[in-house]
């Protein structure tokens, strides 16, 4: 359970900051959207605004014949034309125009009037296809491209038409669909539209006597015959108009106060017909591919405009989001930190428990080890106290005790070294063996004398064979002839039998050539003391063969005594 602490802040720690991080890529996403929203209601303002603004124009142009009441003179128009600025201040509008309303058959006069103020030569075009004709006769400046619209009958083409109609009934300036603008004589040609102001026949206004303000027809422009009736009842004389290219037009609306980072379809939806008439350089591969776009519809001249507007290329900042690159970053330290920081606390409180736990089993043990200390100072005391008095019951001086109880309590003494080696839990078999030989025998006997599998007894059986071993050697020193040019000692040990029935047997076998060992040694002090602690301390057997040339004792020993 406590390894899922550090996961489980990690995931909560990095949860709780990708939810703040998401949070915040989104507020960027919605103002980087507003942003746009922005920029898109801007850039559909600036065309309307630049529109209407060049719209305002024939309203200007309209006050000039209103001031004439006669026919306005080609100087004057043209002078007037001059003080506009068109191709500066008024960018995207070709000219401003006057197109004559006539019957057809009154060509000869448009003609003549087109010789008179542009001295060109030229018949009114395309032929006649109806009762009425609307010759371009006026249109500054006057550019290649302008005199290639005059003589131009508007009336022939249904589009202009239907402009030039709604304008009669509404008495406003109407715009056409988009067209294309018979000024385009060059291989780069652009969509455009029209704007149509009606001009009626001059007008006389009278104030009556109750306040009532009337009108009548003077005898001014045109006085064309049969002319249209407009939605006043006066007659029209003809439409001063102004022809946009909308490729001009858009792009110094869009340059006008700083460049917008949009690219925008423009098209014509009046009546549910969509009708392009303009399109962004590069509008096609960013409207595939960008996901944020805006929709703006405004009405222009009568009609209905709508404005499909993506972000340009430039309008995208990678430094926007870096924060939030930043913050995600940040938050994947941050929970490793924590989940680090959680870990090592975790690590911190479970070292601090196990170093409480080890000083409890430390002091448990310290305790353990003094009870056993007092247990075995008591069995060691109570094993020498009984050494002693067995040893000065069959000593005959105090020499003898001295030399038999001083051999006993080294052998003892071994057997706890060992012990103690081995931290008072096993001694090697072999070694305990050869310490006793060595230390009464000699080392070459001992070296020669042993062999048998590696062997690792427990700490009684230790204390009782060092004791066993050190009687033996002994006594093969006293009456065994080991240590003679023909005596030999062997000592082997091997394990018989399997599982709860496995026994240790251990032979120990010495020759010789001298007479037979006395009886008197044969049953003495050492003989019972071996006897005494392989059967009561072992609980094991022991069977002694004794010749005039050799002494076999073998060990019979269970192995879950001595192991």
């Amino acid at each position: 359970m406590y390894r899922l602490i550090s996961p489980l802040v990690f995931s909560l720690v990095v949860a709780i900051g990708l939810g703040a991080t998401l949070s915040y890529n989104e507020n960027l996403r919605l103002a980087e959207e507003a942003r746009f929203k922005s920029y898109a209601q801007e850039a559909a303002l600036r065309i309307v605004a630049r529109t209407e603004q060049h719209v305002s124009l024939l309203q200007s142009t309209k006050a000039l014949y209103t001031a004439f009441k006669e026919d306005v003179s080609p100087d004057a128009f043209r002078a007037f034309a001059a003080g506009l600025d068109l191709s500066g201040r008024y960018r995207g509008v070709q000219g401003i125009g006057f197109a004559r309303v006539v019957p057809a058959g009154s060509e000869p006069e448009i003609e003549a009037e087109l010789a008179s103020t542009y001295g060109i030569e030229r018949t009114v075009w395309p032929e006649a296809s109806g009762a009425l004709r609307t010759a371009i006769v006026l249109l500054e400046p006057s550019s290649e491209r302008n005199r290639a619209a005059l003589g131009f009958d508007m009336a022939s083409e249904p589009r202009r038409l239907e402009a030039m109609e709604k304008a009669i009934e509404s008495g406003e300036a109407v715009a056409t669909s988009p067209v294309l603008l018979v000024q385009e004589i060059t291989d780069e040609k652009q969509a455009g539209f029209l704007v149509y102001l009606p001009w009626y026949k001059s007008v006389e206004l009278e104030v009556q006597a109750d306040g009532d303000v009337t009108r009548t027809e003077g005898g001014g422009l045109g006085q064309a015959i049969n002319a249209p009736q407009g939605a006043d009842g006066l007659e029209v004389a003809g439409f001063i108009y102004a022809p946009f290219r909308a490729g001009d037009l858009h792009e110094a609306a869009l340059k006008s106060s700083g460049i917008l980072p949009v690219v925008l379809e423009t098209s014509d939806v009046t009546g549910g017909e969509v009708l392009p008439l303009y399109r962004s350089a590069g509008y096609e591969a960013i409207a595939k591919r960008e996901r944020m776009s805006a929709e703006v519809t405004a009405p222009v001249a009568g009609r209905q405009w709508k404005f499909t507007i993506y972000p340009a290329a430039q309008f995208a900042d990678p430094a926007t989001y870096y924060p939030v690159y930043g913050m995600g970053i940040a938050v994947v330290l941050l929970g490793f930190c924590a989940a680090a920081m959680s870990h090592a606390q975790f690590r911190a409180v479970m070292n601090a428990r196990a170093l409480v736990k080890a000083d409890r089993r430390s002091l448990e043990e310290k305790d353990l080890m003094l009870q056993e200390m007092k247990h075995r100072l008591k069995n060691a005391i109570a094993r020498i106290s009984a050494m002693a008095r067995q040893a000065a019951a069959r000593s005959d001086n105090l020499e003898d005790f001295s030399q038999s109880f001083q051999g006993r309590l080294l052998a003892m003494a071994n057997a706890q070294d060992m012990l103690t080696r081995s931290q008072w839990s096993k001694a090697r078999l072999q070694e305990l063996l050869t310490s006793e030989l060595s230390q009464v025998l000699g080392d070459e006997i001992a070296a020669e004398a042993t062999k048998g599998p590696d062997v690792e007894v427990n700490e009684k059986a230790a204390q009782a064979l060092g004791l066993v071993f050190h009687e033996l050697a002994t006594n093969a020193l006293k009456y065994g002839g080991v240590t003679g040019p023909d005596g030999d000692l062997s000592v082997s040990w091997s394990f018989e039998g399997k599982g709860a029935n496995r026994l240790l047997k251990i032979d120990w076998h010495e020759t010789r050539e001298t007479g037979p060992v006395p009886e008197s040694a044969r049953q003495g002090f050492g003989s019972r003391l071996i006897q005494l602690n392989v059967t009561h301390e072992l609980s094991g057997k022991m069977n002694r063969e004794i010749t005039e040339t050799a002494t076999r004792i073998v060990l019979t020993l269970p192995a879950k005594t001595v192991l």
